[in-house]
C-alpha cells in the first residue's frame, strides 16, 4: 500500500521504471519503493485488479465490483 488515506475518485500518478536490474515505483511522482530484480521476458499491462477475498471481507458477493479509469497512459522503452 503506498497510501493510507486515499480519498475514492482522487487522480493520482503511478510510475514504474524498470532498468538496471532494478524496478522503481512512484505514486505521484515519489518514489515509494526500489526492488531488485533481473528477469527476461517481461511485460507491461494496465489494469485495475480489487484484490478481494470473500473469505476475509463482508459483504461478499458477485455483484460486488471494482472501476477505474485511466486518464493517460504512456509507455516507452530503451534498447
Amino acid at each position: 500500500m503506498v497510501t493510507s488515506n486515499y480519498r475514492l475518485g482522487t487522480p493520482f500518478e503511478a510510475k514504474f521504471v524498470v532498468e538496471d536490474g532494478q524496478i522503481k515505483a512512484y505514486y505521484n511522482n515519489v518514489l515509494q519503493v526500489t526492488i531488485n530484480r533481473n528477469f527476461t521476458g517481461a511485460y507491461f499491462k494496465a489494469a485495475m485488479y480489487t484484490l478481494a477475498n470473500c473469505a476475509l471481507s463482508a459483504p461478499c458477493s458477485t455483484s460486488n465490483f471494482g472501476q477505474s479509469i485511466i486518464h493517460d497512459l504512456r509507455v516507452t522503452h530503451r534498447a
